[in-house]
């Protein structure tokens, strides 16, 4: 017989607390019956997990190494509670969405908004990252679908989702004097830019080993925000998407600049799925985000 979670958290208590007895406190049992569980435990494992001594307790070697197995056990089974209690609560299905900063700065939220209203049994769980790591985690599962601005692959389904165009952002007293300009107009300034993995700092670096010129990226921070931050306080130029910075954008911070280039221009995003039929209440989520936007 398998030990149960009631006893491999009451040991896990007692070796945290270093006493038996507090253990049962916390436990809310009696000291005889948590010593008569933990003795069963023991047993159940054939070996000594607790050294008992006059002024408490001690896990053995074999002792730490449950530990370290009963640690990571009782927070897979939090997981599990936590994840069957919306069944409990009335959902019918939970869904797990990835998207990217761009997508959350779209049309997104408004469309998981309208969803919970329609199909309010149908949880959906949204996570942020970039859009390399929402493509691995839809291809190991992780994320039953993604919004991402990458290159599409013939190991998972793409479908264009909406077009996200890539800007400029200047400093106010950046010298260019038109309201238009081509990537390699800027190429010889420096870059405040997102890490390597990013899929615009991806095809900045491709464009700007086109054209046969350095990709001058002097900072790189881990948001749009602190780009946005650092381009008002004139440490450099960036690109990004518009509708991102035209959210981060507040009068005297910086000038916004079109990019002519096609490849700025032509940017896409798109849902991201495995490859396949779908189960039917991912098929109706899909379908919705699909559905054509609002005028922006």
């Amino acid at each position: 017989m398998l030990p149960n979670l009631d006893s491999i958290q009451l040991f896990l208590c007692a070796v945290q607390s270093k006493s038996i007895s507090k253990a049962a406190e916390i436990n809310h049992i009696s000291l005889s019956a948590a010593s008569r569980r933990l003795s069963q435990l023991e047993h159940r494992f054939g070996v000594a997990l607790l050294e008992r001594r006059a002024d408490g307790v001690s896990a053995t070697a074999a002792g730490q190494t449950l530990v370290q197995y009963a640690e990571v056990l009782l927070a897979q089974v939090e997981q599990m509670r936590s994840a069957v209690s919306d069944y409990a609560q009335g959902a019918m299905a939970k869904l797990h969405l990835a998207a990217n900063v761009s997508a959350l700065s779209h049309h997104l939220p408004e469309q998981l908004g309208a969803w919970s209203q329609l199909f309010p049994n149908i949880r959906i769980e949204v996570s942020e990252a970039r859009s390399a790591v929402i493509v691995d985690w839809v291809r190991q599962g992780i994320a039953d679908l993604g919004i991402v601005t990458a290159l599409p692959e013939p190991s998972l389904k793409y479908t264009p989702y909406v077009s996200d165009p890539l800007c400029a952002i200047v400093p106010l007293a950046h010298a260019w004097p038109h309201t238009h300009l081509r990537f390699a107009d800027l190429l010889g300034e420096p870059f405040i830019g997102l890490d390597k993995d990013a899929a615009s700092t991806q095809q900045m670096l491709q464009q700007a080993q086109r054209l046969g010129q350095p990709l001058r990226q002097s900072i790189q921070v881990q948001s749009f925000e602190a780009m946005c931050r650092l381009v008002a306080a004139q440490q450099g130029v960036a690109i990004l998407p518009k509708v991102v910075a035209t959210g981060f954008r507040q009068p005297g911070a910086f000038r916004l600049l079109e990019l002519d280039d096609e490849w700025a221009q032509q940017r896409q995003m798109f849902v991201c799925t495995r490859q396949g039929s779908l189960a039917a209440p991912l098929a109706r989520f899909v379908q919705h985000l699909l559905q054509p936007l609002p005028a922006q």
